[in-house]
């Protein structure tokens, strides 16, 4: 008889290997600044990497799961490794439930897997212009969060900390850059300002830039912190743990033996390289390839997990700003309803020509016969011919 696991003792266990994640990303990262309510003065610091994915750019774009586990106590962030900008691209357990959540039309299921999709975030490394030194107090608040003591910063040192933020406030900052606007530039850079209003769901956020020119409020050469080590991927076993609540271990040998929710993850993998490999005959060059030019401007589009799931004609950031809004509203079967027709004037009678069509008379309802004719009547009536 096949033994079932302690679900009590599974849960405890993932609870613990949860702590040690958090531990683990803690070491990785020396501060998290968020914004205040009101008006928030930073510096956005230049790219901390010179190669790899993320060479020479001020951020790092991530697609996240978050709050993925069985219940609250053991629930933690995972990176979608499928969808991130630089993710290995592999399976992802997470998905995959997001996917069977969402098939079965049940409400609750679809409230939830609303939640638990990847979400799109970005991190760079900033400075607080009101808070721009390293206190003792700030370091004692490091060392009760577990961070690494072997990796303390020292008092006095510029205080360079990690700022997450989402798609709306990179895309208002990357048409702030221009060639002759570098706002991450030490010397002659320039403040950003970004002001928070509202709680929870109602919060908003709007950012401007600082016209003038400013040197940054740093001493000496700053320590960025290495963003690509911000929460790594995990291998598809220890995400499917987490995300059931099992231990890892386990999960691992299930794995080896092909559980049932990895077969999931290898059909939708499938899946996806079959739709990627099928050749449409629009846009072909008569040979079956499509021109390279059309391969190019296909690849530059980047679809985001609510494509074709959550469109929303009246939602204003869902038709203004998303430049897939017509596409995805196609894919989700919205029609836009007909415009009413307009009513329109009784036509005008045609005037009587040298041969105009007979029609009847209003007084008589006999026939009366075009010009020709009533002409001929009238010199009868007289006795001319």
């Amino acid at each position: 008889m096949a033994l079932k696991v302690d679900m009590n003792k599974a849960k405890r266990k993932a609870a613990e290997e949860a702590a040690k994640a958090a531990a683990r990303a803690n070491m990785t990262r020396t501060s998290r600044w968020k914004p205040a309510q009101g008006k928030n003065r930073i510096r956005i610091m230049p790219p901390w990497a010179s190669s790899g994915p993320n060479a020479y750019q001020f951020w790092r774009e991530l697609y996240v799961h978050w709050g993925v586990g069985p219940d609250e106590e053991s629930s933690t962030a995972l990176a979608c490794p499928r969808l991130s900008q630089d993710g290995p691209k592999g399976p992802c357990p997470v998905c995959v439930e997001v996917e069977r959540l969402k098939a079965t039309k049940d409400p609750a299921n679809v409230e939830l897997a609303k939640e638990l999709r990847a979400k799109q975030r970005s991190f760079s490394n900033i400075i607080d212009i009101e808070d721009p030194i390293w206190k003792q107090e700030n370091i004692d608040e490091l060392v009760a969060s577990g961070a690494d003591a072997s990796n303390l910063p020292k008092v006095g040192t510029t205080k360079v900390q990690e700022f997450s933020y989402g798609p709306t406030i990179l895309k208002q900052l990357l048409d702030f850059y221009t060639e002759e606007i570098d706002f991450t530039d030490l010397d002659a850079g320039h403040t950003v300002i970004i002001t928070r209003e509202g709680q929870g769901l109602k919060t908003d956020y709007r950012v401007i830039l600082d016209t003038k020119q400013t040197k940054a409020p740093v001493k000496g050469e700053p320590k960025l912190q290495d963003l690509d080590k911000i929460m790594p991927f995990r291998e598809p076993a220890e995400m499917l743990a987490i995300l059931e609540g099992l231990d890892p271990g386990e999960v691992k040998a299930l794995a080896a033996s092909t559980s049932a929710a990895e077969e999931a993850v290898e059909e939708v993998v499938a899946e996806e390289e079959e739709a990627e490999a099928v050749e449409e005959d629009d846009g072909s060059n008569g040979e079956g390839e499509v021109p390279e030019d059309e391969l190019e401007e296909a690849a530059a589009v980047q679809y985001p997990p609510c494509y074709g799931a959550e469109c929303d004609p009246k939602d204003s950031v869902c038709n203004t700003d998303c430049q897939l809004f017509a596409e995805c509203k196609t894919k989700c079967g919205i029609v836009d309803e007909p415009p009413k027709p307009k009513r329109q004037a009784a036509p005008k009678p045609a005037a009587a020509g040298k041969h105009a069509v007979a029609t009847k008379s209003p007084a008589t309802g006999k026939a009366v016969g075009g010009a020709d004719d009533l002409i001929a009547q009238m010199k009868a009536a007289v006795g001319e011919k």
